[in-house]
């Protein structure tokens, strides 16, 4: 029987704290978590997720794909892919505020 994991809520405040933190190229979308408090790969979290400039959150099953440990050259945390059962519905949305900015408004995340 799959469990259903704990709901833990996440508010992204600003358009700019939301364009740090999203990952376009994973597909279905995701987000980058940075915290030093990592879990493993594959482990499904789920989120109340409430967007900046949104009054009502989503709710978004998610899988961790991506880990970076204490101790590289990039940020510390980890990111996750949304479900695919999410259809798409996290990502426009995401995309929807974010299409608001040009790129010298929103800084973009860099990993390197």
């Amino acid at each position: 029987m799959r469990t259903v994991p704990t709901v833990i809520p996440l508010t992204i405040k600003t358009p700019e704290q939301l364009a740090a933190m999203y990952l376009p190229f994973i597909r279905n979308g995701g987000l980058f978590l940075p915290t030093p408090k990592l879990p493993k790969m594959g482990d499904e979290i789920a989120f109340l997720l409430k967007l900046p400039g949104r009054s009502q959150s989503l709710k978004v099953l998610t899988r961790v794909v991506w880990l970076n440990p204490p101790g590289g050259s990039s940020r510390v945390g980890f990111g996750v892919q949304f479900d695919e059962q999410d259809k798409g519905e996290t990502r426009r949305a995401i995309e929807e505020i974010l299409s608001r900015f040009s790129d010298k408004e929103v800084p973009k995340l860099c990993f390197s």
